[in-house]
């Protein structure tokens, strides 16, 4: 009998038949990672600000207050803007009070008709210590 983790000899439920070990071995393997799935998915939203910007970078909104910039610099907005999937970067930005390196996530806002109306973007600021 295989350990609990490991995966069966059929793969999905169906093709395991009527062995119920072997069922409930799958059926908890699919159970632990959809909780493994679930849990990383609310660790990427635990951000620590969350921007909404025109496509110049203006300021439209924003989660946190202590930050209090009106129109952003940063590269990743116009690379957002320029792309249909989500950009992903760990650097200095000034979309942070400090312009601490932080872990951006950037994603374009369109209208219908696909034309960028803004961006979306959601920092996480390193805990790491040098």
């Amino acid at each position: 009998m295989p350990a609990l983790g490991a995966a069966p000899k059929g793969g999905s439920l169906a093709e395991l038949g009527d062995e119920p070990g072997a069922q409930a071995r799958c059926t908890i393997d699919i159970l632990v990672r959809n909780l493994f799935e679930r849990t990383a998915d609310v660790g990427f939203l635990a951000t620590d600000d969350v921007i909404l910007l025109a496509p110049n970078g203006t300021v439209l909104a924003r989660l946190a207050d202590d930050a209090p910039l009106e129109r952003s610099t940063d590269p990743l907005v116009a690379e957002a803007i320029g792309s249909h999937t989500c950009r992903e970067r760990f650097a200095p930005t000034d979309l942070v009070a400090d312009g601490a390196p932080s872990l951006l996530y950037a994603n374009r806002i369109a209208q219908a008709d696909g034309r960028p109306i803004g961006v979306l973007v959601s920092t996480c600021r390193s805990t790491a210590r040098s």
